[in-house]
């Protein structure tokens, strides 16, 4: 499928022969949702309110702002995903760290029971770290 654009060809078909501009588009769209693969489904949904939009405006110019109020929509339910990702991202590293503290003073403690030593604990574990303790909500602890 060709992708390439030219504005000034679809303009002017659209102006001299509206019936074909439509079924050029429409064979476009057509072809570009078929190599669309894993989000065919979500941009042919898309593509239903774009249509529905066109349909329902009096003029294009309210066809192009309803649509755009579609891609502000989109554009703001994006950011909403991204920002809970993002906090899941923070919550995730922050369990892999205390997971990693706690394992280091769990290490220290097997070595320090193992082999005595008048020094105490491994002085690579950070202060505190054998006070994590991990509950049922995932969450490291002090005791």
């Amino acid at each position: 499928m060709n992708l390439d654009f030219y504005f000034n060809e679809w303009a002017f078909l659209a102006k001299t022969d509206p019936a074909v501009f439509e079924r050029r588009r429409e064979q476009t769209i057509a072809e570009f949702l078929s190599q669309a693969g894993i989000h065919r489904q979500r941009l042919e949904l898309l593509q239903s309110q774009v249509d529905r939009a066109r349909e329902v405006a009096a003029t294009p110019q309210q066809a192009v702002v309803a649509i755009s109020g579609l891609m502000c929509e989109s554009l703001a339910e994006l950011a909403g995903e991204m920002a809970s990702l993002t906090a899941d991202l923070k919550n995730l590293r922050g369990h892999a760290m205390l997971r990693s503290l706690a394992r280091g003073s769990k290490v220290a403690a097997d070595a320090t029971t193992d082999v005595p030593s008048s020094k105490g604990p491994s002085s690579n574990v950070p202060p505190g770290a054998g006070d994590l303790a991990f509950h049922g909500d995932g969450q490291g602890h002090r005791r």
